[in-house]
């Protein structure tokens, strides 16, 4: 009998060596039940037994390739994390404040109701200024800020963004004014023949700072699903900007 290098890959016998198929005619007996050598030699049940070596799928070939797991290059993660700290999650929690507040201010004003509308100003403008010095900390250099609106680009939500939150913080810092020199009994700042012209300003600068709210609040989860993280791209997708 021949041998081979791969004799030693092949499953191993079971005991006793194969189990033989009997050989009778069609209709002879060829067991202790009279049934026909055919149907004896598959087991005795008509249904294929078959080898008594066979594996769960029916196959007697061994795998000659081990199962592997899935893993990345070096062990490190598929997708990179994004490298953003406490800053960007304050600017993130305060921009939605900010146009919050800003549009229960106009409602305020609106409706009558000086004392929200006071409130709801000074939590705007507030908000805004430490949210954007938390968005400038992040970035480094406060001239990082101010080249991101060099030019207008509507396919980047950072540059989109930064005129939002530019154009929200020029109307939420007219009010501002106004309320505080309203509160400070027109002693505070020095205007002079200007006052009245920054009061005149009011509704205007209020109905600015309402027209950014909306967006201020929501470019953020625009933001969050455009970034490769499979979670945030998802739920981008599928309205985070509407929650």
């Amino acid at each position: 009998m021949s041998t081979s290098e791969y004799d030693s890959y092949r499953p191993p016998e079971p005991e006793g060596g194969r189990r033989k198929r009997r050989r009778g005619g069609r209709g002879g007996p060829s067991g202790p039940d009279g049934s026909g050598g055919r149907r004896g030699g598959r087991g005795g049940n008509g249904r294929g037994g078959g080898w008594k070596n066979r594996g769960a799928d029916g196959n007697r070939e061994m795998p000659m390739v081990e199962d592997v797991e899935f893993t990345s290059y070096y062990g490190r993660p598929i997708v990179k994390a994004p490298p953003w700290g406490d800053e960007i999650g304050t600017y993130l929690f305060l921009g939605g404040l900010a146009g919050g507040s800003s549009l229960l201010g106009f409602g305020a004003q609106l409706t009558d109701r000086p004392g929200m509308r006071i409130a709801s100003r000074m939590t705007a403008i507030a908000a805004t200024g430490i949210g954007g010095a938390a968005l400038v900390a992040d970035l480094g250099r406060p001239e990082r800020f101010l080249n991101m609106m060099r030019v207008v680009k509507v396919s980047s939500p950072m540059s989109l963004g930064t005129w939002i939150l530019s154009g929200f913080g020029v109307g939420s810092g007219v009010t501002f004014a106004i309320e505080l020199d309203r509160i400070t009994g027109e002693k505070l700042l020095p205007l002079g023949p200007l006052r009245k012209v920054l009061h005149g300003m009011e509704t205007p600068a209020a109905i600015e700072s309402a027209f950014f709210a909306t967006p201020l609040a929501a470019y953020t989860a625009v933001l969050l699903g455009a970034t490769a993280v499979p979670t945030w791209n998802a739920a981008g997708r599928n309205g985070l900007p509407y929650v």
